[in-house]
């Protein structure tokens, strides 16, 4: 059954609607929300992952302003979908982390089966909040 959640942030300067569903291969995870976290922005993004939770397919779009979509093979490598470019930077990645929500986070928590309290160190593809964009917007390692 999908989950769909609600929030904002602390200061009640964002809001977001985020759908999570399980597919016959592995869990969706899609929202839209709108912020002023570093700047005012709209946006919209969806990530894919296998039955491991294993990040396979990403792609955000800033409303107004720049898009990205990139894809993984859940071993940790990882191209551009748009230009077909190889983004060997991000080897080692299993993960996404996307700047303008908390959603992501779930995803290697899931990964990981961490237990309340419990954390663990990880390297993710990060995207950028639109503030951070500069000449190209495009993940790196973070």
């Amino acid at each position: 059954m999908p989950a769909i959640v609600h929030w904002c942030d602390w200061n009640g300067e964002g809001l977001e609607r985020c759908h999570f569903s399980e597919t016959a291969d592995g869990f969706t995870l899609e929202g839209v929300l709108i912020g002023t976290r570093e700047g005012h922005y709209g946006a919209h993004y969806l990530v894919r992952t296998d039955a491991h939770f294993h990040t396979r397919h990403v792609r955000v779009a800033y409303v107004g302003g720049p898009c990205l979509e990139v894809a993984a093979d859940g071993q940790g490598r990882w191209w551009d979908r748009l230009s077909g470019e190889q983004l060997a930077f991000l080897d080692g990645c299993l993960d996404v982390d996307i700047g303008v929500t908390p959603a992501t986070n779930t995803l290697p928590i899931r990964r990981l089966k961490l237990a309340a309290q419990a954390s663990a160190e990880i390297e993710v593809a990060y995207i950028p909040l639109p503030s951070e964009v500069t000449a190209q917007f495009a993940p790196h390692r973070e």
